[in-house]
């Protein structure tokens, strides 16, 4: 029992420093996408950069040595697209790094997988993928789905280690 415990610790470790890593970039590049979008609605002078096939003025401003820094973002911001749709599927998916982040923190701190925080977050993480993947393509909304079956499942299996904690 300790042994999977241990290995629960480790690999919740790992995986949380890559989340809050991954969490932090992606708010970054998405804060950059919302200030783009944002400049490019307001008709604001910068150069132009060529975003998802969107003629986008960035400022320039913010350039260094000649080069743009919001050029090196540009290529994250394609794979995303650009324009309200897209920024709100960015906002979605730190949100949804954010909660599941913040589920593995708990579990890397020894928190059982079945106590009510931790529970709590994965629930919030299902409905961060379900309205990501509703936004993004209904069939594959198939997956946050499952992520939510297993959420209750979770809470039962919490609600049966709560009664067998206070029986003992």
């Amino acid at each position: 029992m300790n042994c999977h415990k241990e290995k629960i610790i480790a690999i919740s470790n790992i995986i949380h420093i890559v989340l809050l890593t991954v969490s932090i970039l992606s708010a970054i590049v998405g804060f950059l996408k919302i200030f783009a979008y944002a400049w490019s609605l307001a008709g604001l002078y910068g150069e132009v950069f060529i975003i998802d096939n969107v003629p986008v003025v960035l400022p320039s401003f913010l350039s260094i040595g000649g080069t743009n820094v919001f050029y090196w973002a540009s290529g994250e911001m394609n794979a995303w697209g650009f324009g309200l749709e897209s920024t709100l599927r960015v906002v979605t998916v730190v949100a949804s790094l954010f909660t599941a982040e913040r589920m593995f923190k708990y579990l890397k701190s020894g928190e059982s997988p079945f106590s009510a925080v931790v529970i709590r977050w994965f629930k919030y993480f299902a409905w961060t993928q379900f309205i990501l993947a509703f936004a993004t393509n209904v069939i594959s909304s198939m997956f946050p789905i499952i992520l939510l079956v297993l959420v209750y499942i979770f809470e039962y299996g919490g609600s049966l280690q709560e009664e067998s904690d206070t029986t003992l």
